[in-house]
């Protein structure tokens, strides 16, 4: 037998700690065996003795030899598992998991018989080791008791042996379940045949982790059939010393997975894998896994080129090795392991392993792995070709180019440094050649690059050679390696015309910096004048990158008596004309806030040019003084070849004066690149949209070599990708000027560049990069100053700092005097090649100039006030002068900017840009305008300070503020802040002031505040980015800060502060907002804000606030505090929101809260409540009866929110708040920056249940009105303490009122209980409140009543903006829900003589009432009815409150529906009508009379002049009756007495000649005149009349409705609810087809309603002015059903009519504003087209229309349902009236049921001339059929869909049988319709018949009725005669006929 074999399977590994045996079974089993102990997931966790399921499971798993655990039934621990038996003998148990005691034992106790000793004892969730997840079995055993060393069997099984099995292989699992790794089990393995037995011992550590295989390999004696497996405990020693026993439950093992298998030798390369492809030379790894069965053996590898050839053995060490012990042969040492090989690959072809026993040298045995093949690529550094681009000197960039001619798919270039090191890959590398030895002259640098293509192999480096110049002097002073202070005067060189150099020598330990003394040192050093020394800043460092600590020049600077100026630097040096250079230097100012200096860097030529450059003042007085780079970039004239370089003194010798100092370092002059681009001059530039920038460049002294070309390229990101632009320009080598290039219209961020080469090397200019931007319109929130003008003219003696004596003038970039108005300053975005101007109007108008800045000599009011506009010296900026106002008053104006060219000629099509300025939302008020009592709070910057423990100067640096950080008390210097509890006082030139806090705000409390003392520079003061916007769509954001001035006195510059809010995405300003010049020594907080609706498409916002005036004169200084950003929308209030705490003995809480919506998040609403430990963050949401909620009403009440806490203990000890949203708001990702949030309140158990219960309780109205008030404005709310305890007090307590605390007890409070207060009910808007009491005890647990009311308007407005029609919405009205005691307006939207009257989108419409008042005496009973109230509940059949006001006025065309429920007490109505126009109107009020048409004040009813007219009634004027006995108008008259009745109608006329002609002639009724006094029109007095029936002389129901008259009342009610009224018709006769009725109320008639209950026929009249319109809804869907309140409109009757019956319910509310029925008519027809109508125009006016409607299954007699006549008038002549006869009357509604008959029209009328006949709506006919008008006069027919409009002149007046409607174009009785040469189509018989020329066959006939209905089709008949029967009936059919050769359509009369 071989004994050389691998194992198939991986040996697996064990961590036992159990002793397994055999027992005997009855079936022997088979191999492979395994014993996994079974077990679902459905079986018990654990098995327990005497049961079922573990009876079944010993049958099906024998083995296991110890005596099966005495669990104990019903030991069961808190996870449901039963713990280990432990009764001290040696047992086994099978579970599927195994805990610790604390989890199996309640309360971790243990019982005592159970292993487990004490908690955490043994291993905590030990899971099976076959599944891992707890769903099988283990067995776990316990050897207590076993002796030791004694080889007990706990696990054993015999298994018989298939033929040919040679090895096998016996494992199990185990672990040591106890936790500690302090103990080792000893288990032996044994395997036992009929011949030979085989053991081995493993020590199973502790732990309780399956780590380890238990393993075993046997070989099979020859003619074995079975063997014993056994597993035995066989532990060597106890734990405790002495013991012959396992005294303990240490060494219990888990058994798990035991199994017996065949052994199966095997060897397998895993690396690498067959068939990959490698690089020549690559390092390769070859890997190979091996199982054998001896632990000794030998392996070689093998190659061979091809499978044709023979393997070969790979020699040891060729290839070379990569590592000393990995060959390419050798030797193994265990039965299983891997065989490692590294090696340079060389060569493709085929690999294999093979390993061998030890002795079997000849591998004639061995086992061979798989073959591989390998392939190889290889790649050649000879394809690599170089360029470069830039780097011609040191310090500068330079990009290596690497390109390949080889044809290779895809190349990949990899770059290396000189050492090897990896750099990046691509065809371009980019570094800067860092400036090493030699420090002048040229150095070299070395970069490699290999080649990689086709993702296969890099090829060798391939090296490449920048060499560049050194390109700068530099001047950094030394010093790095020298610890030495300063530089000696005995080695200094360094000299300066006028200073002298310090004398300072080894011994010096202080240098003194005394006047015009220099010193190179490491630090700053003061000047001791003696009787002080100077205030200079020590800290400054030396600026040297990289040294560390070298020096720096130090001067001490005055004026000096020298020819010329203080040279502080001067050099020489060779210069090349045309290249540019820059001259640099580091300069700092560590001196005091009077240190000041002023530089001049200055270039000297050797052709006499000079450049120069000026720093400008440079500061000292910063806390930490900083180095600034100044200097300039110049180009150095052609013909020059050296310069001298200087920096000396600028500004003569007024700032050089004694105490000045400043500091040098890193003086640099330098040779930039040799390719500019010269114009544009700045590297980035923005461009105006689409417009083309002309771009110039030059070459110099570049140092390339040979014939030159250049060109422009162009990159989407300007460092890669870049593309030439156009092909490249020749030029011969030497400096050169580039011809101009134009780019391309520039519409998005695009770079440019300028390269030139030499064939071989390329340097390219630092690229331009160009921004496009767009000129548009913007809002800059402005406050004015907050000082009058005497205040500022008072202020002239104050001299600004060095103004010696006089006014400096003011300062166009810094503050301004604070005398002065501060500027405003406007800005749009700068543009390259543009300029702009500005102008004050649109169009029109001269551009504004720059205008001298402030007159230095003012000394006036009117010197104040000089104009000032600035322009920065740019045109992309203007600067205004601000207002003063200490009311906050500001007047918006706009500015715009013209967009031109650099001529100053506007662009062509671009429209002038409007720049507003706008007043600011929040500019200085004292109180809060916006605060958490009133709007959401998003942020709040307090900058903390409200512990007890801080400090009270905060000790570390915010962040986002650019000032310095002072701690030091009462000192803030120059350009620090302080954050502190009490501002500093500055040795009095400040005010100390505490903090800002919303006094009446709940659970406020002082902190810190931020005091800055603001530099000449623009610093940042706070900044704060919001983000998560997205959500927030439409909603409005407020950001406001609390701000004042610290000073004592009067400052020569303001603070003034600008907010800066930005898109941090596409870094734009969206709005700015600043707050003017505050107001200085008046030390009060004032609150500063705008608001700001976020736009589309922006999710984030940065705010910023920066100093805007920058003055160092004195002032300019402020405290700021509570940076906040708020959402407007109403807030969310806890009732009560303080924090409180909780007694023991009273531990139910109510969170209370509410909030009502003011359209922001809309009226469907989710709410719920949430909890948070700190406050701040972790926020979940409340669960229980209550927790959430919904609402429709946009109302969140306090009744609806209320949610109780029982049992209130310390785990609910945290912070409350209550969250508002949309509807779905709380499902999905929550984004709270869009809800609606109460401020948390914060609620803590107290360790208190002695201390009394409080128990406040308010009463008060549920309702008031303003007159409900005292004297004082007060009403009186009572508190009644239900705890009626003798002695009870209140250690404290506190009134709140809608979110503000209103009242406090004080420190002196003596405990009384609280009676109530008074409320200052003056002082509240309309609407509803909430007040509050809390009342503390003595444990400081506090109890809280609410008590909620609501207060009646004065006066309000109906707006339409809440619920449709619900009286009882408050947003419906403009100040809230009216009561018994509100005047109340029913307006309309708009009304004008134009347009007419506009009205809402909706009216009220009133219900029955369930309920009468709020105003009873008793809040409890009415405290339901509120809530119902406040959520706008109105249901008849659930709650309608009982609508009530004092006044209502009704505004032309304003409507109530359902009055009869209102509870009112005078109405008033206005008529507003179009003048010299009849309208048919009635009475709305009671106690109405003709003569109340006249205008209030002008009695004498002259003008207007009025006149009605009564229908079917005598004149009461003349007595007259009416003309015609079908029904008419009496004449008009004009007395004043006449009654005006409900019910019926009238028509009236008015004429005002004090009024222009297109000027509404308004009415407002009722009248309370008594009498009228008639005058002529001349002007002469007539007589006077008395209105009749007058009760005490006066008018009785005044401003009460008109139906009033007509049912019992009882009060101001109807008595009961009546369901209606009858009107009388006076003076009616059978001879009268029609009348006239008047709406009787004001609202719209039901008119369906109307007719219906007076069996009405047909439809209604309006009179129009001229003539009338009839109208029929129940034949045109688009005539209105809705009547308008006052309006009088005519019926059709039969007979006499005695009365007219109403029912309330024909009352109904208003239609859609836009419905013909919605207001009163007159003067304008209608428009709208039924069918068909025809118009008749005299001089272009419409004067009458018919209406034609065709039904075919209608006849064409008159059908009174349908039908209506026309009506005439007969005393009116002017007008001109159409109709159409129908059984020989006029008629003006028609239904046609056949078209066929001719429809006759006539025209009633004594006019004469030019008139017009006009038809629309042919429309609703089918497009195949037209309509023709016959003139018989002037024998004309001309088709009306062609040409709509026939004109004719009309000489006779009446015209009858003149003209005719018919659907042919001939006479009727002609048969042929139409014929013609080519197609006839005719009718006969009831057919049609069609003929066509012999030559055109006709194809398909198709035939159709007017409506479009298909009736007949046929297709392919291919003759030229065609006929076919129509059998419907008489009718026009359109004919359609298709020819070969044509086609024809015509119209057929079929009879």
């Amino acid at each position: 037998m071989n004994i050389f074999y691998f194992s198939s399977n991986v040996i697996k590994l064990i961590t036992l700690s159990l002793i397994l045996s055999f027992t005997t079974v009855r079936a022997m089993a088979q191999i492979p065996f395994k014993e996994d102990f079974g077990g679902t997931a459905v079986d018990p966790a654990w098995l327990l003795p005497g049961t079922p399921a573990l009876d079944a499971w010993n049958s099906q798993h024998p083995g296991l030899k110890l005596p099966y655990a005495n669990l104990a039934n019903g030991v069961v621990g808190t996870n449901g598992l039963n713990a280990l038996d432990a009764s001290g003998s040696a047992c086994y148990a099978i579970t599927k998991i195994k805990y610790n005691d604390e989890k199996e034992f309640p309360n971790g106790v243990n019982n005592g018989t159970n292993i487990n000793s004490g908690t955490g004892d043994h291993v905590n969730g030990l899971f099976d080791h076959t599944t891992g997840d707890g769903s099988g079995y283990f067995a776990i055993i316990n050897p207590q008791g076993l002796p030791l060393s004694a080889g007990v069997v706990i696990y054993e099984k015999t298994l018989s042996v298939s033929p040919g099995m040679e090895v096998l292989y016996f494992s199990a699992w185990a672990t040591n379940i106890r936790p500690y790794g302090d103990r080792l089990t000893r288990l032996t393995f044994r395997i036992t045949s009929e011949t030979d037995t085989k053991s081995q011992d493993y020590d199973i550590p502790s732990g309780g982790v399956w780590s380890d295989e238990c393993a075993l390999q046997y070989i099979v004696p020859s003619g074995t059939n079975s063997i014993t497996v056994s597993i035995i405990f066989n532990q060597p020693t106890a734990s405790s010393s002495g013991d012959t026993h396992i005294s303990g439950w240490e060494h219990s093992i888990a058994l798990d997975d035991i199994s017996v298998t065949e052994f199966v030798p095997s060897v397998t390369i895993t690396k690498p894998v067959s068939g990959a492809n490698y690089c020549q030379w690559h390092w390769m790894e070859f890997r190979a896994d091996y199982e054998v069965l001896q632990s000794s053996s030998i392996y070689k590898w093998q190659y061979r080129a091809t499978e044709e050839v023979a393997w070969s053995d790979i020699p040891m060490n060729d290839p070379p090795k990569a590592e000393p012990d990995q060959n390419s042969a050798g030797t193994l040492n265990t039965s299983k392991g891997t065989i490692a090989y590294n090696f340079s690959f060389n060569g493709a072809g085929y690999y294999r392993v093979l390993v061998a026993d030890a002795n079997d040298i000849n591998y004639s045995s061995a086992i061979a792995s798989q073959s591989i093949h390998l392939t190889m690529d290889t790649a050649n550094s000879d394809d690599i070709t170089f360029t470069h681009a830039g780097g011609r000197f040191m310090g500068d960039e330079v990009t290596l180019k690497a390109s390949t001619n080889a044809a290779y798919l895809n190349t990949v270039f990899k770059w290396y440094s000189n050492d090897g090191t990896y750099l990046g890959e691509g065809a371009e590398y980019t570094t800067t050649l860092t400036v090493t030895t030699p420090t002048s002259g040229a150095g070299s640098f070395d970069y490699y690059v290999t080649l990689q293509h086709d993702g296969l192999c890099e090829s060798p480096r391939k090296r490449v050679t920048v060499t560049a110049e050194n390109n700068k002097m530099t001047e950094d002073f030394g010093g790095c390696d020298t610890d030495q202070p300063f530089i000696y005067a005995s080695d200094n060189r360094y000299m300066v015309p006028g200073y002298s150099y310090l004398g300072v020598n080894s011994g010096t330990t202080t240098p003194n910096m005394g006047s015009t003394n220099f010193l190179i040192t490491k630090q700053v050093y003061q000047n001791d004048f003696g009787s002080g020394i100077t205030n200079w800043n020590t800290t400054l460092t030396d600026h040297t990158p990289g040294c560390g600590n070298g020096y720096f020049i130090l001067f001490h600077t005055n004026q000096v008596s020298i020819t010329g100026l203080a040279e502080f630097y001067k050099t020489t040096a060779e210069v090349c004309g045309g290249s540019k250079m820059s001259f640099m230097a580091w300069i700092a100012n560590p001196g005091s806030t009077h240190s000041t200096v002023d530089l001049k860097f200055l270039v000297n030529f050797d052709n006499g040019e000079s450049k120069e450059y000026t720093t400008g003042i440079i500061r000292g007085g910063t806390a930490t003084p900083t180095w600034h780079q100044y200097g300039f970039d110049f180009l150095v004239p052609d013909d020059a070849n050296e310069a001298t370089f200087t920096i000396v003194q600028e500004s003569g010798d007024g700032i050089w004066n004694w105490g000045n100092a400043f500091a040098m370092d890193d003086i640099e002059i330098k040779k930039l690149n040799p390719v500019q681009i010269l114009a544009p001059e700045n590297s980035e530039i923005s461009v105006l949209t689409g417009q083309s920038v002309t771009l110039k460049g030059s070459y110099a002294c570049g140092g390339l070599t040979g014939p030159l070309s250049y060109k422009w390229q162009k990159s989407v990101n300007g460092t890669t990708g870049w593309t030439d632009e156009r092909s490249a320009t020749s030029v011969p080598n030497g400096n050169f000027l580039t011809n101009d290039y134009t780019t391309d219209p520039v519409d998005a961020d695009i770079y440019y560049r300028l390269t030139v080469s030499d064939g071989n090397t390329s340097i390219s200019s630092e690229p331009i990069k160009m921004t496009p931007v767009s000129i548009t319109s913007k809002t800059y929130f402005v406050c004015p100053d907050n000082m009058t003008d005497d205040e500022a003219a008072s202020e002239f003696g104050r001299l600004k700092s060095g103004g010696e004596g006089i006014y400096l003038p003011g300062m166009k970039s810094r503050g301004e005097p604070g005398y002065l108005p501060s500027l405003i300053r406007m800005e749009v975005e700068e543009a390259y090649g543009i300029i702009y101007k500005w102008y004050e109007q649109e169009s029109g108008g001269m551009a504004l100039k720059d205008i001298d800045e402030y007159d230095p000599n003012q000394g006036s009011t009117a010197g104040v006030e000089d104009p000032v506009i600035l322009s920065d010296g740019k045109t992309h900026t203007l600067s205004v002068q601000n207002e003063r106002s200490v009311e906050g008053n500001f007047t918006n104006r706009t500015y715009w900017v013209e967009i031109c060219d650099m001529d100053g000629n506007a662009l062509d099509g671009v429209a002038k840009v409007p720049i507003h300025l706008v007043k600011g939302y929040l500019c200085g008020s004292l109180e809060p305008e916006i605060s958490p009592a009133n709007a959401r709070r998003l942020s709040r910057a307090d900058f903390g300070g409200t512990g007890e423990n801080d400090d009270d100067i905060l000790q570390n640096p915010l962040t986002g503020i650019d000032y310095d950080l002072s701690i030091t008390p009462n000192a803030v210097g120059e350009g620090q802040y302080q954050v502190s509890k009490i501002s500093a006082d500055l040795s009095g030139g400040w005010v100390p002031m505490k903090d800002h806090i919303y006094e009446n705000i709940a659970n406020e409390k002082h902190g810190y505040l931020v005091a800055v003392n603001a530099t000449e520079m623009p610093g940042l003061f706070y900044t704060r980015q919001l983000n998560n916007l997205g959500a927030c769509r439409k909603i409005e954001l407020a950001f406001t800060g609390w701000f004042a001035s610290p000073l004592s006195w009067k400052g020569n510059e303001k603070a003034n502060l600008k907010f800066i809010l930005t898109d941090p995405v596409h870094n734009n300003i969206l709005a700015e907002f600043t707050t003017g010049n505050m107001i200085d020594d008046e030390n009060k907080w004032r609150q500063f804000g705008f608001r700001f609706t976020v736009p589309e498409g922006v999710n984030s916002l940065v705010l910023e606030i920066v100093n805007n005036n920058f003055g160092t004169a004195g002032g300019n200084d402020v405290l700021m505090d509570d940076i906040e950003i708020y959402l407007v929308m109403p807030a969310v209030r806890l009732v009560p929101a303080e924090h409180s705490l909780v007694c023991e003995n009273n531990r139910t809480v109510l969170l209370k809260g509410e909030y009502t919506d003011d359209g922001t998040l809309g009226k469907f609403l989710d709410y719920r409540w949430e909890y948070s430990v700190n406050g701040t963050d972790n926020w979940v949401a409340l669960t229980g009866n209550n927790a959430t909620g919904s609402v429709a009403t946009g109302i969140v009440s306090i009744a609806q929110s209320e949610y109780t806490i029982d049992n209130f203990d310390t785990s609910n000890d945290g912070y409350y708040r209550l969250v508002v949203g949309q509807s779905g708001a709380f499902t999905g990702p929550i984004n709270y920056d869009c809800m609606a949030i109460s401020e948390p309140r914060r609620l803590t158990l107290a360790d208190e249940d002695q201390a009394p219960v409080l128990s406040p309780s308010l009463n008060g109205k549920t309702a008031y009105c303003y007159d409900d008030a005292d004297s004082d404005g007060n009403v009186w709310i009572t508190n009644t303490e239900k705890n009626t305890a003798e002695n009870l007090k209140y250690s404290k307590y506190f009134w709140s009122l809608d979110g503000n605390i209103i009242e406090a007890s004080d420190t002196g409070y003596d405990g009384t209980i609280v009676a109530g207060i008074k409320v200052k009910l003056t002082d509240l808007v309309p609407g509803y409140h909430t007040i509050s009491l809390t009342a503390s005890n003595i444990a400081d647990c506090s109890e809280t009543s609410i008590h909620e009311f609501l207060i009646y308007p004065q006066t309000t407005t109906w707006t339409a903006g809440g619920d449709v029609n619900n009286w009882n919405d408050s947003k419906n009205w403009s100040d809230g829900v009216p009561g018994k005691c509100t005047d109340v307006i029913i307006p309309n939207e708009s009304m004008n003589f134009e347009n007419g009257t506009a009205l809402l989108a909706h009216y009220p419409l009133l219900l029955k009432p369930t309920t009468e008042t709020l105003n009873g005496p008793y809040y409890d009973t009415n405290q339901e009815n509120l809530n119902k109230q406040r959520d706008g509940l109105n249901d008849a059949a659930v709650f309608s409150l009982r609508p009530a006001c004092d006044s209502i006025t009704f505004k032309m065309g304003g409507a109530v529906a359902r009055t009869d429920y209102l509870d009112y007490n005078f109405a008033s109505v206005d008529l507003d009508i179009e003048p010299k126009r009849w309208y048919t109107v009635s009475a709305p009020l009671r106690s109405m009379y003709s003569g109340d048409y006249f205008i209030e004040g002008s009695t004498k009813r002259r003008n207007p002049t009025v006149y009605m007219m009564k229908y079917n009634t005598s004149n009461p004027q003349t007595n007259d009756t009416p003309i015609k006995q079908t029904g008419d108008f009496s004449n008009p008259f004009n007395t004043l007495t006449e009654g005006l009745y409900p019910g019926l109608g009238y028509a009236v006329w008015v004429d005002n000649e004090n009024k222009p002609s297109d000027a509404l002639q308004p009415f407002r009724f009722p009248k309370d005149s008594v009498k009228y006094d008639m005058w002529e029109l001349s002007g002469a007095y007539v007589n006077t009349v008395a209105i009749p029936d007058l009760t005490g002389g006066k008018r009785s129901n005044l401003g009460r409705f008109s139906y009033e008259e007509l049912i019992t009342m009882n009060g101001t009610l109807p008595d009961g609810y009546p369901t209606g009224f009858e009107v009388a018709v006076k003076g009616d006769s059978d001879a009268y087809t029609t009348t006239m009725v008047g709406n009787p109320f004001m609202s719209h008639l039901d008119f369906g309603k109307f007719a219906t209950t007076n069996s009405i026929t047909g439809g209604y009249y309006i009179w129009e002015g001229n003539s009338y319109s009839a109208f029929n809804p129940t034949i045109f869907s688009d005539d209105p059903n809705e009547i308008p309140p006052m309006q009088a409109f005519v019926i059709n009757k039969n007979g006499k009519i005695e009365k007219l019956t109403f029912t309330m319910d024909m009352a109904i509310k208003a239609p859609d504003p836009s419905s013909k029925g919605a207001i009163v008519r007159s003067a304008i027809p209608s428009q709208r087209a039924s069918v068909l109508r025809m118009d008749v125009l005299c001089d272009g006016v419409i004067h009458s229309n018919i209406r034609l409607k065709y039904d075919q299954s209608e006849k064409n007699n008159y059908n009174a349902r349908k039908d209506m006549w026309t009506l005439f008038a007969e005393n009116i002549k002017t007008p001109v009236i159409l109709y159409a006869l129908l059984d020989g009357k006029a008629a003006t509604i028609r239904t046609l049921g056949d078209l066929s008959e001719p429809i006759e029209l006539g025209i009633h009328t004594v006019r004469q001339g030019t008139m017009t006949l006009r038809l629309s709506g042919m429309e609703t006919l089918n497009d195949f059929y037209d309509l023709y008008l016959e003139d018989r006069l002037l024998g004309v027919v001309q088709n009306m869909r062609e040409n709509p409009e026939y004109t004719f002149e009309n000489q006779t007046g009446d015209i009858k049988g003149r003209f005719v409607l018919r659907t042919t174009q001939e006479p009727t009785g002609n048969e042929l319709i139409s014929t013609n040469p080519g197609i006839s189509i005719y009718s006969i018989n009831k057919s049609v018949k069609i003929e066509s020329p012999a030559n055109d066959p006709i194809q398909t006939v198709k035939i159709y009725s007017v409506l479009g209905e298909l009736l007949h089709e046929t297709n392919a008949i291919g003759t030229h005669i065609y006929n076919v029967d129509i059998a419907s009936g008489s009718q026009i059919v359109i004919v359609t006929v298709t020819t070969k050769l044509t086609k024809k359509n015509d119209k057929v009369l079929i009879k």
